[in-house]
């Protein structure tokens, strides 16, 4: 009966086990446990939000080719975490985002689909190995990616912005409209016959932002914003009217995207100049008119001030010298790690971007009661310096301006992202009732009823004014127009007069079209940042390692000084000659010779101590970075052993002292 009885209850814990198996399979197949530190494996709300967008399905294919990637060492790990990621986006999608994943094996049907959508297969001896993503919605809209690279280090951190990224474009599939206010003719301009005049090309970043935006120029002497744009772009604003920078108040107050490139000495300024007169650029004033909105939220250029950065100065030729020096006022701007990198590597628009150049720029300075955060983009390094506009504006004596160069040893910021959730309007009272500048001449010239006219639509807007935020803000603001031209990024590929291609020499003109890119999104999709890293560093072992290094290096030094002094003797001994060059003698003297030998065997074992030495202390990081990774592996197991050991512990005293109390 006994093994009977053993027998039944076997069977039913089997029956269970395998029933609470199929119950947790179907009904917590979705759950999810994120242990990591900055929550990798979570999505975030706004990323979840948009998978949720799509009216209509959005399909991602992965192509992974599993078989050939898992052999690729630090290859297998990151197509895992691409995979969970966009599975992460098809779970929250709430069925609006379909992923399959494929494996085209070598020399089949997926292979060859693969390769006909777009894919980039990257060879191997194997085969050829595909890790790409292709996105369509029911339109016929796509989006690709040829190839994950792998080797990116942001590959982690930006993902889901760019998973986002894409079904976002595919979910609004209108094409957005971008206002631009700008003196500067950045679409180019048509020729005038009469005034013979060429005309000129669009500048290179427009030309690209025009493919994806149907731009709308806006005049500075509008009295509003139009009512359909998606995006807002402000290049060195001039002369604008009150009633229009009351419509850009009220239009950042409702959470609508802008950026605002300001500059208090842009070189690209065209007013004032006479086209006869080329000395006449000279004392012009080249300064951005002042946002009266940014202001009002603590945020401003520094008056007549502009960057010079000896750590970023770009080279350039001395006009008095056969040598370079560095232009103090033209800076490369390259990114790095930490907190001294000078591009943001935290923020999507400047994530993946490594040299930005820029040109005279401003200064952003921001209020200690600031109502916004103010997220920098672009820094100068601690060797800045702050000086007037004039002396650094319009072709500058290069050399004066480094002797008389003096380090302030702070960082200036150079761009920024600006956010707020509850900020104030410029105009607490309404809109302005006085006439704008480009009304006041108006009336000047005779025009009669103006004031009704400037009264109008101010009366109608009252009942719409907004005097805080009803949305968050999330604009950038960049303290420098120059980097816009073609100049700063780009130069053509020519044969006479026919242009080939550009070639790109800095990630000026990307940084722009990134923040149009991204103001184009929902406003989900602007609020995404960086993620964490899954893949991190130990960096008090990474320590540890430059330590030793520094210390085979100052070892080293001392036994390379002892070989080069052995080295020097052996050279004079064989030399054999005098001071004038002649030769005294073809053979050494028994006491040279016996100098010549020592110096070899002196030679001989400083070698092999120098190697002697490297060896010891590589072995002693190999040694160090074991023990780290046994007490990171280890840790955790050791720790539960030993509470187990102190519970069984403890329950054997607790039944010890209740058998003794029993006995009494």
């Amino acid at each position: 009966m006994g093994k009977l009885t053993t027998l039944i209850v076997t069977l039913l814990v089997a029956v269970l086990f395998v029933a609470i198996n199929v119950l947790a399979t179907s009904t917590l197949g979705r759950a999810r446990i994120d242990l990591t530190e900055q929550g990798i494996y979570t999505l975030s709300e706004a990323a979840g939000r948009v998978a949720r967008s799509p009216a209509e399905p959005i399909r991602l294919r992965l192509y992974i080719s599993r078989g050939l990637v898992k052999d690729i060492p630090g290859v297998a790990a990151r197509a895992d975490f691409i995979e969970e990621k966009l599975r992460q986006f098809e779970l929250a999608s709430d069925g609006k985002v379909i992923l399959e994943v494929i494996d085209p094996e070598p020399s089949s049907e997926a292979e060859d689909r693969a390769i006909a959508e777009g894919l980039t297969p990257l060879p191997t001896q194997d085969g050829n190995v595909f890790l790409g993503l292709l996105a369509t919605n029911t339109l016929e809209g796509r989006e690709l990616i040829p190839v994950f690279n792998i080797q990116d280090p942001q590959l982690e951190q930006f993902l889901e912005f760019e998973i986002a990224r894409i079904i976002d474009r595919l979910a609004n599939t209108k094409r957005p409209t971008l206002g631009l206010i700008s003196p500067i003719q950045l679409q180019g301009q048509p020729p005038n016959p009469a005034l013979r005049q060429p005309g000129s090309q669009p500048f290179r970043v427009i030309a690209e932002i025009e493919q994806q935006f149907d731009v709308v120029r806006i005049d500075e002497q509008a009295a509003a914003l139009p009512d359909d744009l998606d995006a807002l772009l402000v290049v060195h604003p001039k002369n604008l009217g009150d009633s229009l920078l009351y419509s850009i108040d009220q239009y950042l107050l409702a959470g609508r995207p802008a950026a605002f490139f300001l500059d208090p000495a842009a070189e690209l300024d065209p007013i004032g100049a006479a086209p006869r007169e080329p000395m006449s650029v000279y004392g012009l004033d080249r300064a951005s008119q002042t946002i009266p909105t940014l202001e009002a939220w603590g945020v401003s250029l520094r008056e007549d001030r502009v960057a010079l950065d000896l750590g970023s100065a770009l080279q350039f030729p001395s006009q008095q010298q056969n040598r370079t020096i560095p232009a103090l006022q033209y800076l490369a701007l390259t990114a790095g790690e930490g907190e001294d990198s000078r591009v943001s590597r935290e923020d999507p628009v400047t994530g993946r971007l490594n040299d930005i150049w820029v040109g005279t720029p401003g200064i952003i300075d921001v209020a200690s009661d600031a109502p916004v955060d103010v997220e920098p983009l672009l820094r100068t390094t601690a060797e800045s310096q702050a000086v007037p506009t004039a002396k650094a504006a319009v072709l500058p004596d290069q050399d004066a301006l480094l002797a008389t160069f003096v380090p302030s040893g702070e960082r200036f910021t150079l761009a920024a992202r600006v956010r707020g959730d509850s900020v104030p309007s410029a105009f607490p009272d309404g809109p302005p009732g006085g006439a704008t500048d480009g009304e006041a001449e108006s009336e000047s010239d005779g025009v009669a009823d103006d004031a009704e006219s400037d009264r109008a639509p101010a009366d109608a807007n009252t009942s719409g004014h907004l005097s805080q935020s009803s949305a968050p803000v999330n604009i950038v603001v960049v303290a420098d127009v120059d980097l816009i031209a073609d100049d700063f990024w780009v130069r053509e590929i020519r044969a006479g007069s026919m242009i080939f291609g550009y070639d790109q020499f800095s990630d000026s003109g990307p940084f722009v079209t990134n923040i149009v890119d991204q103001m184009a999104g929902s406003g989900d999709l602007i609020t995404l940042r960086a993620r964490g890293r899954v893949f991190r560093p130990l960096d008090k072992l990474d320590q540890m390692e430059r330590e030793a290094q520094t210390a085979i290096a100052a070892e080293t030094e001392l036994v390379n000084e002892q070989i080069r002094e052995a080295e020097q003797r052996i050279s004079e001994l064989q030399s054999g000659r005098t001071d004038s060059g002649e030769i005294t003698s073809l053979y050494l003297t028994p006491e040279q010779q016996e100098q010549l030998e020592a110096a070899q065997r002196a030679r001989g074992e400083g070698r092999t101590r120098r190697r002697e030495v490297v060896y010891r202390l590589r072995r002693d990081i190999e040694n160090l970075k074991t023990r780290v990774m046994l007490i990171n592996t280890a840790m955790v197991p050791a720790l539960l052993c030993l509470f187990a050991l102190g519970l069984g512990g403890f329950r054997a005293i607790r039944r010890r002292a209740d058998r003794r109390r029993g006995e009494g």
